[in-house]
């Protein structure tokens, strides 16, 4: 998977991505947040998407090439500086297949 960066996301616009998948936040490792990065791509993938998001540090998010409409954000977190999620109204994105936002 490969990362794309860190994204707002509105609660009262257009989602940035539109579908939540999964919510792995009762089950959030903190000391282990790779579990819910990979556990979100494997859901994403069996569910047909190739763009995924964490949100919130453990809400799986999944949509289209515009999940970056609402502009980049700064409130994205690191684990072991390779994979990052999203904290409140954040979208952590990857996506499997190379491509750009088109915010």
């Amino acid at each position: 998977m490969t990362p794309l960066g860190c994204y707002k996301d509105r609660p009262r616009k257009r989602r940035a991505l539109s579908t939540l998948i999964g919510n792995f936040r009762s089950q959030i490792i903190w000391q282990n947040l790779t579990l819910t990065v990979h556990q979100c791509a494997h859901l994403a993938r069996d569910n047909g998407y190739q763009i995924f998001g964490i949100q919130f540090f453990g809400e799986c998010w999944a949509g289209g090439r515009d999940f970056g409409r609402h502009g980049s954000s700064k409130n994205c977190f690191t684990y072991l500086n390779s994979l990052y999620v999203g904290g409140s109204w954040a979208n952590y994105v990857y996506t499997f297949d190379k491509v750009s936002s088109e915010a």
